[in-house]
């Protein structure tokens, strides 16, 4: 017997697990497997916001297409969405449009490692961006959390800086290679000066054309 969902789905969502007390219901229940995957279609705390959500070592991120020239994400199309998806999820990742706030984590600057990096995933053709679960940028530690998650999966996958990853650190490129300013070194030449001639006679004239006058 097969259960797609029971009556208690709404406390399900709301307590993100399955509450069910009837072990037969509970073990057949599609929605719980659902629950688990962090795939939560009822909750009153589910923020409703429009873009597909990976799930990666239990948390969420937020998935939208690269510009094709320059770094810019926007949201993908109906039809993006379930090619992308059929492709994750074959690989046995779960990609999907609602995100729970269970899975949602903010990430915060530690010390000097600030949220100024973004991971592009390659699929043939087409790339995508991938950020936080509100669009937001993440540290560097975590984007390669996320890219050596893909790797393994046999996917492509790249770090990109997008803004300083510390106060002196210029804006990089991609795979974190920093770049910092250099400094110009100023070179001060010494003014040459002429000694004072002594005891010589200056004159505009040729020597020849000067006579002395008694």
């Amino acid at each position: 017997m097969t259960v797609s969902c029971c009556s208690q789905y709404q406390e399900c969502s709301d307590q993100e697990s399955c509450i069910q007390s009837i072990e037969e219901i509970r073990r057949e229940c599609q929605y719980k497997r659902k629950l688990e995957q962090g795939i939560n279609y009822y909750s009153h705390k589910t923020e409703e916001t429009k873009g597909v959500y990976l799930l990666i070592d239990g948390r969420m991120y937020r998935v939208g297409k690269r510009a094709a020239y320059g770094a810019y994400t926007y949201p993908l199309e109906r039809q993006e969405i379930k090619a992308l998806s059929d492709i994750l999820e074959k690989a046995g990742l779960t990609c999907t449009e609602r995100i729970s706030s269970n899975l949602c984590t903010e990430e915060k600057n530690e010390g000097d490692e600030r949220a100024c990096c973004k991971v592009i995933l390659t699929l043939e053709e087409h790339k995508y961006n991938i950020h936080n679960y509100d669009g937001r940028a993440l540290k560097e530690s975590t984007c390669s959390k996320i890219k050596n998650a893909l790797n393994k999966l046999g996917f492509g996958a790249a770090i990109e800086v997008i803004g300083a990853r510390k106060n002196y650190d210029a804006v990089t490129a991609i795979e974190g290679r920093i770049l910092k300013p250099e400094k110009k070194k100023v070179q001060v030449e010494k003014e040459e000066t002429q000694e004072p001639l002594e005891g010589v006679q200056l004159s505009l004239f040729p020597a020849d054309n000067i006579r002395m006058w008694g």
